[in-house]
Formats: C-alpha cells, sequence, structure tokens
C-alpha cells in the first residue's frame, strides 16, 4: 500500500502512451532539476529530479510502444516512447526497490523554477554510482502496465563480465 503524500506533480509523453507521477510531501521549490552531461542526457535534453522520500508511479498504456534503453554498465533502464520518442524516467533496482529519476521536462502544467545543477559522471565507479542513486533516486517506484506482450516491468541486472 502507498503512503499518503500532500503534492502530486504529473507528467506525461507527448502522445500520452506514458503517464508518469511524483508523489511527495515537498512543493515545487525541493526540486532543482540536474542535468546530467552524458551523452545521452544531453542529446535528449533531459532534467532530471526525484524524492527520495516520494513515489514515482509510470502509467504505461502499451508496453508494446515503450523502449528501454540500457546505457553503458547496464545500471539503469531509460524508458522512452516509440511513439512520439519522449524519455520519461530512468528505473533502476536496488536492494529489492525499484529506484527512478523523473524528466522534468515530461511534466505538464508544473511552473519549476529553481535553478538547474549541471552533473557530471565521468569516471565514477559502480559503488559511487549505485551509493548516489541510493541517497538521491526516488526510493519507492511502480510501474503499471496497461497492455502489450510484457504485462510487468521487471529490471534485468546487468551481466557481470
Amino acid at each position: 500500500m502507498s503512503a499518503e503524500y500532500s503534492n502530486v506533480f504529473k507528467g506525461n509523453c507527448h502522445c500520452g502512451n506514458m503517464r508518469v507521477e511524483l508523489h511527495t510531501n515537498n512543493g515545487e521549490s525541493f526540486f532543482v532539476p540536474r542535468e546530467c552531461q552524458c551523452s545521452v542526457c544531453t542529446k535528449n535534453g533531459a532534467k532530471w529530479t526525484s524524492d527520495p522520500e516520494g513515489e514515482a508511479r509510470l502509467y504505461i498504456k502499451d508496453n508494446d510502444q515503450v523502449s528501454y534503453y540500457r546505457y553503458e554498465g547496464g545500471t539503469s533502464d531509460f524508458t522512452l516512447c516509440k511513439n512520439c520518442g519522449v524519455m520519461m524516467i530512468v528505473l533502476c533496482e536496488m536492494d529489492g526497490h525499484l529506484k527512478s529519476v523523473v524528466n522534468m521536462k515530461s511534466m505538464t502544467d508544473e511552473t519549476f523554477t529553481s535553478e538547474k545543477t549541471q552533473t557530471n559522471f565521468d569516471g565514477e565507479t559502480y559503488d559511487s554510482r549505485m551509493g548516489r542513486r541510493g541517497k538521491n533516486w526516488t526510493g519507492n517506484t511502480i510501474v503499471e502496465i496497461e497492455s502489450g506482450t510484457v504485462k510487468e516491468y521487471k529490471f534485468q541486472p546487468p551481466v557481470e563480465a
């Protein structure tokens, strides 16, 4: 059962196949957009936010129209709509919990006014990356898929070399 939260920030991809909700007890001033300098985030113009004490919910109408892109170290899935190309959320499983960051550019009817923070994770080790995510990413993430060939999203851990 989900906790009670005082605020819900909503977003969606352009075509409406995916919707995202960030449930939090914090207001808009809490959220500082993080601009990652990796090539995936830079090319997509993504600005990420999360609440370690909050909950993210991703609703997918047709999972056949969703692409899960695994980048470099294979520790997370960038979730993109195949119909309209919007990158909505990044998912990562840690200690049996699905965690996430939400692309603030997919949020609707919200006016996040905080100054952005640029981040650069070049040279980051696996342990420091997972530690940072454990501390900063939204602590509870739920994915609901309405139709398609995959009925349930399940994060597949990276294959160890």
